[in-house]
């Protein structure tokens, strides 16, 4: 028999049948039907080692091969820093395919092309577009043929393919895919826990959990590997040393056998004798009884891991090819490879041969193997992949591949595996000429992934860096870095004192540098000494430079909040910002104001930019610019009332600062406007959800606007709840948490604590508190801000039809249409409970299409009951018209109408295709009509 050089199989088995794993197999069954059906599955088959998930993985790939193409993979601990390595092995067979290849990299799925190119462009991949890529060339690759994507051992996943595998497994509905995987129930601290974790705990996932085999099972399967009878005391004491894992059984049955001891109840004892010698030493022993040559092999094939090749273990022990395949029959004839290629029958078998040599001799090895990798012409990825194992010793090739290798990484959009080869470069260490410039890769990696680790390597970075104005760049990242992370004091110093050292010729970092101290302080931080700056960028002269621009956006918010007005106030937003979306991306932390300002103003252009900022959020693959985006973006769509928008991009806010490692007081932000979104949906049950998974309330004793808002939601929330006592006290601590804000407009306190109070019957004081809110919105002057404060005042003035009637007509052409929605039914109530049912449909019928329009089914469902008081007869769900899409179905309904397909809307909007169908079939349900030919005239109107 000839050793095949590269070719994976299953491992041999002593049992054909799957003992005591019907259950199992049940599920995996129903899992590749559904997946044939169309309706895309995550399997997880999970437990300890030695449990039996790779024997029911490859039962699945078994059964699935009959009318389902499998694609398979086996992650390696060796291979962690080789950027989307899993992925490769699963796909790179297809994309290089002359037939398949072009099919299943069409569309939105090139983008993800320079994944399986051994060297990438030069220009740096964006993260959320390879993913995207990668999803499309998966949906792709399914519909030429429903598709398994079986993978062994995802603990040892590299991070950039379990971060597709993540973002695949919450896409795989109505898709006639099938992911499967096996893992440890408790990954190794090194593995990248949060992604796996999303991955395993989708809603949607099933789960296997194959269990250790009753006593009665091991006498079976001792029975086939003895192939003789065997004694029930002996199968008992054989049962009790091994706890029922299938692995360790099979170990202990062939060291017993290779000792000659026979399965009778006398030798019972011999079994715990044996027990206690473990599985390695087992494995060592059978080993040792074979050639010298045998055991090099093993060892090489330890240290490569699963890229293992004849030529490959031939440069690394000095073997000739024929004396690989003789030592290869040795290890299969020892049970320790498989019979299909250089692969150990199990990863405790690995590492069984792996940690029996010293450490030194392991880290040798793998400076070897990277040599010989090197010489073979393997891309620089996975030759530094073996040098993260290799010992340090200043080696300048070691130092040179390994930032080759983080190089390569980023530019490919994996931030995750750039980090650890740049960190190996470091370590190593590079020489001191080069260390700015790897630590400025290496912070540009982390700062995607792991937000306080790159503070401390920015830190150093600015201390290395020695031209000034590099170094205020540095400095400038830096104090966002730690003002994201809850660091504000120390943001705040920095910019002081990095300011400092700028000559009068660096005007505009200066500014820059004022800019990100106005952020602090907006958003929690006592910087107070910046206040005149502030003050005095309350105009902004034509033609100013960036800093300033940056300033007077921070000047826009801090005016907001002390007695400035909309117009004004947005006006000056507006030219700092200036309609550049670029200055978003590349200034996150300090563009955000500007457009926040914007969208308490209820002006169009702010959703404008955030929409083309969340283009160049895709684009670039910045985790923050995304973060960003979610968060803000979410907040403006909730405030308009795109509700459904709203929910699922601060969800994923939540999400992204999660992963992360951003402070509190983004999550709290996120969570405070998730919340809202629900409340105003009607979902109070998901609002208090939100906010009890906050990880703490925020300190009431250092007001933060993040905190404001927290308990502006809470209070808001405990007040629908009718826990009118908790609510109360928490407005007073909404109001000390907004202390610094003499306006405190998005979180004014007025509105809800006078709802308490009426509601507690307290009428005077309600009214005096009410009154203040109305004055609060006069001044500003927006139509979401004084629309809501006069229906309020209303309510408690008992139905003033005039207050209303401003209300409406202010918030008629405004962008605050869930505002709208809420005061048409409190006005069209207000009609009817002063007898004026047909003055009162009208209002209803509006706020009934508008509040189903912006995804409320809990206002919908208040104006239909109001209508039914007046006499009109709504069934739920039966909103209809062009005006009554969401901006969501709007956007798909123009694009079908323009032509184009189900997968071009979902290419173009980054979406699924399941998400265009759920869109365009609420479409067709609201114009009446059904199919994609009459869009175009029934959006127009004229159907």
């Amino acid at each position: 028999m000839r050793c095949p050089a590269r070719l994976r199989g299953r491992p041999e088995v002593a049992v054909s049948e799957l003992l005591e794993r019907a259950d199992q197999a049940a599920q995996i069954d129903e899992a590749l039907s559904a997946a044939w059906r169309g309706e895309g599955r995550v399997l997880v088959i999970e437990g300890p080692p030695g449990i039996g998930k790779s024997r029911l993985l490859h039962e699945l790939r078994d059964r699935g091969a009959a009318r389902q193409r499998v694609l398979y993979a086996r992650a390696s601990e060796l291979e962690r820093g080789f950027a989307f390595g899993v992925v490769r092995q699963l796909l790179e067979g297809i994309v290089r395919d002359p037939e398949l290849g072009p099919i299943v990299l069409a569309g939105a799925a090139m983008s993800a092309r320079d994944i399986f190119e051994d060297t990438p462009g030069e220009e740096r991949a964006a993260n959320f577009a390879l993913l995207h890529g990668l999803y499309w060339l998966t949906l792709n690759l399914a519909e030429t043929q429903p598709v398994v994507l079986a993978i062994d051992d995802l603990h040892w996943c590299d991070a950039s393919s379990l971060r597709f595998l993540a973002y695949l497994g919450r896409r795989l509905e109505d898709t006639p895919a099938l992911l499967a995987a096996t893992t440890r129930p408790v990954p190794p601290a090194s593995v990248d826990a949060d992604l796996l974790a999303e991955l395993l705990s989708d809603p949607t996932a099933m789960h296997v959990y194959p269990k250790a085999l009753s006593a009665t099972a091991v006498g079976a399967l001792l029975t086939s590997e003895l192939a003789q009878p065997v004694d029930p005391g002996f199968a008992e004491a054989c049962f009790e040393a091994t706890d029922g894992n299938p692995l360790m059984l099979r170990q202990l049955a062939r060291s017993l056998q290779a000792e000659g001891t026979e399965p009778t109840a006398a030798n019972a004892a011999s079994v715990r004798r044996a027990a206690h010698r473990a599985l390695s030493r087992t494995v060592l022993a059978r080993v040792g009884r074979y050639s010298a040559e045998a055991i090099a092999v093993a060892r090489a094939v330890a240290t490569f891991g699963p890229t293992a090749t004849v030529p490959l273990v031939s440069a690394l022990t000095g073997l000739a090819s024929t004396q690989i395949t003789t030592a290869w029959r040795e290890l299969v004839e020892a049970e320790v490879f498989v019979r299909e290629d250089l692969g150990f029958v199990h990863a405790l078998v690995r590492d069984a041969i792996y940690f029996d040599l010293p450490e030194l001799e392991r880290q040798t090895l793998h400076l070897e193997a990277a040599r010989v990798l090197a010489n073979a012409g393997a891309s620089v990825e996975r030759v530094a992949s073996q040098l993260q194992l290799a010992p340090h010793a200043g080696d300048p090739w070691v130092a040179g591949v390994a930032v080759e290798a983080g190089s390569a990484a980023l530019r490919r959009g994996a931030p995750d595996a750039a980090a650890r080869h740049l960190r190996r470069a470091l370590d190593e260490p590079v020489a001191a000429e080069l260390r700015p410039a790897v630590l400025g890769q290496y912070a540009e990696a982390l700062f995607d992934v792991d937000a306080p680790a790159a503070t401390e390597v920015l830190r150093e970075l600015v201390e290395l860096t020695a031209d000034r104005r590099a170094r205020a760049m540095a400095e400038i990242t830096l104090a966002q870095a730690l003002f994201l992370t809850d660091r504000w004091k120390e943001a705040g110093a920095l910019c002081v004192e990095a300011a400092s050292r700028l000559t009068d010729e660096d005007d505009g970092l200066v500014a820059h540098f004022q800019a990100v101290r106005g952020a602090v302080v907006l958003f929690g931080g006592d910087d107070r000494d910046v206040l005149p700056a502030l003050e005095a960028s309350y105009t902004l002269q034509p033609g100013a430079s960036l800093g300033y621009r940056l300033l007077a956006g921070i000047a826009a918010q801090w005016r907001t909040y002390h007695g400035g007005s909309a117009e004004e106030c947005a006006d000056l937003a507006a030219q700092a910002i200036d309609s550049d979306a670029s200055i978003l991306r590349d200034h996150t932390l300090v563009a955000v104001s500007p457009l926040y300002v914007l969208g308490l103003a209820d002006r169009d252009e702010g959703l404008d930019l955030w929409q083309r900022a969340r283009i160049d959020a895709q684009r670039s693959g910045s985790v923050i610019l995304h973060l960003t985006v979610d968060l803000w973006l979410g907040f403006t769509l909730q405030r308009r009332g795109d509700l459904t928008s709203a929910i699922t991009g601060l969800s994923d806010a939540i999400d992204r600062a999660l992963s992360w490692g951003s402070g509190a007081e983004p999550q709290r932000f996120a969570r405070a406007s998730l919340a809202l979104a629900y409340m105003d949906a009607g979902d109070l049950a998901a609002a208090r959800a939100t906010l009890d998974a906050s990880p703490d309330s925020p300190n009431a004793q250092q007001p933060s606007l993040g905190g404001a808002l927290w308990w502006h939601a809470q209070t808001w929330v405990l007040f629908s709840e009718g826990r009118l006592d908790e609510a109360l006290a928490a407005s007073h601590t909404l109001e000390y948490c907004a202390s610094r804000m003499p306006t405190p407009i998005g979180v004014d306190w007025h509105l809800p604590r006078a709802l308490i109070l009426h509601r507690r019957g307290e009428h005077d004081d309600a009214l005096v508190v009410a009154n203040q809110a109305v004055a609060i919105g006069e001044q500003w002057g927006s139509p979401g801000i004084l629309g809501p404060a006069l229906r309020i005042r209303s309510e408690i003035t008992g139905d003033d039809l005039t207050d209303l009637r401003r209300a409406v007509e202010l918030l008629e052409p405004s962008a605050a249409r869930i505002q709208l929605a809420r005061t048409l039914i409190a006005y069209g109530a207000a009609l009817r409970r002063q007898r004026k049912p047909t003055e009162a449909r009208d209002p209803l019928e509006r706020a009934y299409e508008i509040a189903g329009a912006c995804g409320s089914p809990g206002l919908v469902e208040a104006a239909r009951v109001e209508l039914g008081a007046t006499g009109i007869r709504r069934r739920p769900g039966d909103i209809a018209g062009a005006g009554a899409l969401t901006p969501s179905e709007r956007r798909v309904a123009d694009l079908a109408a323009g032509g184009r397909t189900n997968r071009e809307i979902a290419q173009e909007l980054f979406v699924t295709p399941k998400t265009v169908e759920v869109h365009l079939s609420a479409a067709y349900r609201k114009l009446g009509i059904g199919s994609r030919h009459a869009l175009a005239s029934a959006l127009s109107g004229d159907a």
